[in-house]
Order: C-alpha cells, then sequence, then structure tokens
C-alpha cells in the first residue's frame, strides 16, 4: 500500500487560517493551530518538507511517523491521524504507530480511542526489551529522556485519568514508573502517578512516593514536575504562590505548572484559590498541552 499525499496534508504550506471554537473542545471538532512566530513556523515547515522528502525517498514506518510528528508540532492534528492510521493498515504490529496515534487522539479530545490505541500498544510490546524513543524537539543536551514503552503507559495513564478511570490510570502510571531509567522519566511519571494516588485518597502510597523525590535531582528538561511535586513536600503559602501567577509563561511548561498547582489547591481544599488558577491556565491558550486538556476536562 502506498501512501497518498494529498493537498490536505501539505496545509503548513498553504497557511489556512486559523478556526475559532469556543471551549471546551470535543472529539470530532476542529482545534486552532498553535501560536508560534515566524521562525518557529518557518523552522517546523522545513522539518516537515524534509520528512516528507525524506520518506518519498525511503518509504517505511521510521519517515511514516516523522512525517505524522512533525504535522502534530504544527498543529495539524488531523493529517497526524490520517498518516499514522494508514501506517498501522500497511505495519499493523508496530506499537509506534499506535503509541502516536494514541496521543494525537488525546489532543484531539477522542479518549476512547486514544485508550484503544494505547491499550494496543501495550499489548504489542509485552515481553519485549524497551527502546529509547528519539525527541522532535531535543532538550538542551541533546539526550532523549524517555523509551517507547514509558511513553505508552505515560499517554495510557492519562488517557485513564481524562475518563476518570482512576485505579487504570494508576496502574500505567506505576508502569510507567518502574520502566524509568533517568531522573526525567521518573519525576514525570511520579508527578501524575502522585496525582492519581490523593485522587483515589491513598495517602499513604502518596506519601511514600513523595519520600523518593529529592529537591536536588539532577534533570535534563522535566524541572516543572519536580516544583509540582515539591509543592507537596515545602507546602508553601497560597498567598505566594497567587502572587506570582501573572509571572508564569504562556507556554507548555507554563500550563504544566498551573495544572500541578490547580490540582494542589484543590488537595489543600482551597477552591477558590483553585478557581483562580485554572482560569488562568486555560487563558494561556495551550489547547496541545496535557495540562490544559487536563483541566479542560474537569469543567
Amino acid at each position: 500500500m502506498k501512501i497518498r499525499f494529498h493537498p490536505a496534508h501539505l496545509l503548513p504550506l498553504i497557511l489556512l487560517a486559523d478556526v475559532a471554537q469556543a471551549q471546551p473542545y470535543r472529539c470530532g471538532q476542529p482545534l486552532p493551530r498553535p501560536a508560534m512566530s515566524s521562525a518557529q513556523q518557518q523552522r517546523l515547515d522545513s522539518q516537515l518538507v524534509a520528512a516528507l522528502h525524506s520518506y518519498r525517498q525511503q518509504p517505511g514506518p521510521d519517515g511514516l511517523i516523522w512525517v505524522a510528528r512533525r504535522y502534530g508540532y504544527l498543529g495539524h492534528y488531523d493529517s497526524a491521524i490520517h498518516w499514522l492510521s494508514q501506517g498501522i493498515q500497511q505495519y499493523p504490529a508496530d506499537a509506534r504507530l499506535y503509541r502516536h496515534r494514541g496521543h494525537r487522539y488525546l489532543t484531539t479530545r477522542c479518549y476512547p480511542q486514544a485508550v484503544a490505541d494505547l491499550e494496543k500498544a501495550a499489548a504489542l510490546v509485552q515481553g519485549l526489551p524497551d527502546e529509547t524513543e528519539p525527541d522532535g524537539q531535543p532538550n538542551a543536551a541533546g539526550i532523549p529522556t524517555s523509551t517507547l514503552q514509558q511513553n505508552i503507559y505515560y499517554h495510557l495513564g492519562l488517557a485513564y485519568w481524562l475518563q476518570r478511570q482512576w485505579p487504570q490510570a494508576r496502574q500505567a502510571w506505576q508502569r510507567c514508573l518502574d520502566l524509568s531509567t533517568n531522573p526525567d522519566a521518573y519525576v514525570s511519571a511520579a508527578n501524575w502517578l502522585h496525582l492519581v494516588l490523593r485522587q483515589l485518597g491513598d495517602e499513604a502510597a502518596a506519601c511514600r512516593l513523595l519520600g523518593t523525590i529529592s529537591p536536588r535531582a539532577q534533570l535534563l528538561e522535566n524541572e516543572v514536575y519536580l516544583r509540582i511535586l515539591l509543592l507537596y513536600q515545602q507546602k508553601p503559602a497560597t498567598d505566594s504562590l497567587l502572587a506570582q501567577l501573572q509571572q508564569q509563561p504562556a507556554d507548555v511548561q507554563g500550563a504544566t505548572w498551573l495544572y500541578g498547582l490547580y490540582r494542589y489547591l484543590r488537595w489543600r481544599a482551597e477552591p477558590q484559590a483553585a478557581a483562580t488558577v485554572k482560569a488562568r491556565l486555560l487563558a494561556t491558550g495551550q489547547i496541545a498541552s496535557f495540562g490544559y486538556i487536563a483541566a479542560e476536562a474537569e469543567e
């Protein structure tokens, strides 16, 4: 089977206008493209063109996945899903295709589809050795910090969380934590596992997990997850946290922090402060960030 190149899949080159959409977003409804500078747009467009050229020269699942990822970074999520779906028709035993399509189903708020894909990916890798997953947007050190199986269970946990399937989310994130082989992977999994443990009311397990977190962890990219976990260790005054709200950048990292802070204030039984933080989070417009998606799902 040959991938069909359709003009609709070259949207970054056509630069169609964004589509306005009322909140909250739902599966099947269009999402606006993420805001980005002209330099970032040009860089991502160039990376997409290079990925398309590479795939044409040497078709296969690796190149296909990179094309889908490049579409996703540009905010063309339906195009990413299209490519991955055609890839699944050709390579139905490749767990990576389900892992990445599951991610984009999360982005597009299609949570049952995300669960189905990520469960399929988990089944396909069962009993196999793990493998490092290359970063589409590398950290400053250029060192990948996650693996295929970590990412499968990380995203599967989120898919369960968004559907309020707390025990299943706990199992997925525990598996993700068990697969972690470096501090960055550990704190990202611990952040979400800690949240679901608190949600389930298992304070003893949450405290044990929190006890494994060191403020001196040497991280390459996941400092925001460490900051969130340290909230529960240090319990800073709410007034000081709210005073810093306007200083938070309206980027993905800022949205991640604000969701962590929102959940922390809910745990502290401070609903008004939590509502203030949530409003600030939704105002960032970071609609593809997991913090934004999770906050939106709680409306």
